[in-house]
Formats: structure tokens, C-alpha cells, sequence
């Protein structure tokens, strides 16, 4: 392998923006791995091929995908589900298919903007790293199960931090794309009122306490008064539910050891998923992040930065 560092890409979540990784890659930077580069969500989703597919995406039925790539039979518990949702839109064909949704679309438009850098660090013999929080998280990992197919597998890696690899029950699917869909109208019509209450929710309690919170905040609140930024969230929020994305537990599988799943060590919704996801695939190491909520990235860039560094060092498993 290359004797040059590994080539980091670091993917936000919803409503996010590449500023909020800057204090894990400072961290990054004094392990050792200073090309840690960040992808910004708005931008790919403002490309017109990008956009088009994510129109496309917002149309899908959830009920039509239920059964693709369907999350296995292992209790997760703590899922929230709303007490209302809008009905899910049924106005064009049923596409079942992975390939054809939200994540898929954003992760074409990341592909064009780092996959030729990626693909030339590999064939180099770099090592190559996806790393996504949450939706980003999301993102990664439908990117990684085409991306990393080529590539040897000590030189390529996929971290998700607090990300899910989707729904598989039919009834639970319905519930979260409506509910999604009923948030991306807020946050179109009222994006104030929207980013108090996104954040109202129990998953960010620990990030309400954190130093950081008012400028994360500041920074969401700056952004959204932007209307293109503003409908890129709204539509992304809905394309991307979810409830009308196909599962990516098969391609969790088939990573095994080259995907990582990190998580807030306080947040108990993603810890019962790393428990899911350790039934499912137990060649993929599970990290908790000590003092950090969902937003591990941003609550704890120290801690996040040692459990990805740590990651990306640790020795390839002689298994496949």
C-alpha cells in the first residue's frame, strides 16, 4: 500500500454544512491524517441530473419498496413514530428497485464530485474512506456498495456515525415518509418555527447542552434564509425519508469488517441500532462515542476523531 495518508471524505447530515466537521479534522490532522475533505449536501443536490432524480425519488411509493433489501427480524425498539402523517404520494409507477431512490441520487452526486479523486488515490494504492453522519452516514453507505466493489478491501473502508440502514415493515415505512413529507412542507413554509422544533426532539437533548449548539443553530438558521438552500432541505427531506428509500442492511452485510458504525454513547435510539446491526453483520465493529449524543461529530470532536482514527489503523481481518 501507498506510503501517502489515507483519503478521508466527510459527508454532513440534514441540514448540515461542511463547517460543522472542521473541529474533528483539525482532530484528524494531528493523528496523522491531514486529507480529510468535506462534500457539501446543497451543492450536489443543486446539480441539475442530481435535482431531477431527486424529484423523481419523491414520487416513490414506500409501500412498493417494503420488501427490498427488508431490515432483519431483530427487535431495535425506541423508534418514534408521529401521531398523524400526511397520506404518501401514489402518483406515478411503484420503482422497487435500489438504484432508483433519494440516497441513490445524492450519492450520484457525490460519486461526480469525489469519485474520480477516490478512484485515482486507490489505484495509487491509497486507502480510501467514506465517512457520513446521519443522512451523510445514509449517503455513504448507498455510495460504498457500488464504489468500494473495486477496490481491495485493505483500502477502502465505510464509517457511518448515528445513520440507519433503513425500514423494512411496510406500516412503519408508510408512517415515517408521510411524517417526513409533512416536515419538509414546514420547513419550506416556515423554516424558523421548522429548526426550533427539528431540534425540539428528545434525539437532540444531549446536543442542546453542548457548547456548541447555539452556533450549529446560527449556522442552519443563516443558511435557510437562502430559499434555493431552503427548497434543496425540503426536497431532500422528503426524497430521502426513510420511509421511501430501499434498506441497505445487504449492503451492510456484504461490507462486513470495511464498514464501521459509531455512535453517540448517550444516544439510545442509534445504540440499539448498532446492536441490530452487530446480529446482522457482526464483522462490523460497532464504537461508541464516550459524552456524545447523536451529534457525536459536533458534542465530541475529540472522542469522534480517535474512534475514526482508530478505525482507519486498525488491522485488515484475514477472513474476506
Amino acid at each position: 500500500m501507498s506510503g501517502a495518508p489515507p483519503l478521508v471524505a466527510l459527508v454532513h447530515g440534514f441540514l448540515g454544512t461542511p463547517d460543522d466537521w472542521d473541529p474533528v479534522r483539525r482532530e484528524l490532522a494531528s493523528r496523522g491524517l491531514p486529507d480529510a475533505t468535506t462534500v457539501d449536501l446543497v451543492e450536489c443536490a443543486h446539480d441539475p441530473e442530481c435535482a431531477a432524480a431527486l424529484e423523481r425519488a419523491a414520487r416513490l411509493d414506500p409501500d412498493a419498496l417494503a420488501d427490498v433489501d427488508g431490515a432483519p427480524e431483530v427487535p431495535v425498539g425506541g423508534r418514534e413514530h408521529a401521531d398523524a402523517a400526511c397520506a404518501a404520494s401514489h402518483d406515478v409507477a411503484a420503482h422497487s428497485r435500489i438504484g432508483e431512490d433519494g440516497l441513490d441520487a445524492l450519492a450520484a452526486g457525490l460519486d461526480r464530485r469525489i469519485g474520480a479523486a477516490w478512484r485515482d488515490a486507490a489505484r495509487g494504492g491509497r486507502q480510501v474512506v467514506l465517512c457520513g453522519y446521519s443522512l451523510g452516514g445514509r449517503v455513504c453507505l448507498a455510495l460504498a456498495g457500488r464504489a468500494l466493489a473495486g477496490i481491495p478491501s485493505a483500502q477502502s473502508a465505510c464509517i457511518v456515525i448515528g445513520a440507519d440502514p433503513g425500514i423494512g415493515e411496510a406500516h412503519e415505512r408508510s408512517l415515517r415518509a408521510g411524517r417526513d413529507r409533512a416536515h419538509a412542507m414546514h420547513l419550506r413554509d416556515d423554516p424558523a418555527a421548522f429548526l426550533a422544533s427539528w431540534y425540539a426532539q428528545p434525539l437532540f437533548a444531549s446536543l442542546r447542552t453542548s457548547r456548541e449548539y447555539d452556533a450549529v443553530v446560527a449556522r442552519r438558521r443563516a443558511a435557510l434564509e437562502d430559499r434555493r438552500v431552503r427548497d434543496a432541505w425540503s426536497l431532500i427531506l422528503d426524497a430521502c425519508s426513510p420511509g421511501r428509500c430501499a434498506p441497505r442492511w445487504s449492503v451492510a452485510a456484504e461490507l462486513g469488517h470495511r464498514l464501521a458504525f459509531v455512535y453517540g454513547a448517550l444516544d439510545d435510539k442509534f445504540a440499539a441500532v448498532a446492536r441490530r446491526i452487530h446480529a446482522h453483520s457482526p464483522r462490523t465493529p460497532t464504537i461508541p462515542v464516550p459524552g456524545a449524543g447523536h451529534a457525536a461529530h459536533v458534542e465530541q470532536p475529540k472522542a469522534c476523531a480517535d474512534a475514526i482514527a482508530s478505525i482507519i489503523a486498525a488491522p485488515i481481518p484475514s477472513h474476506p
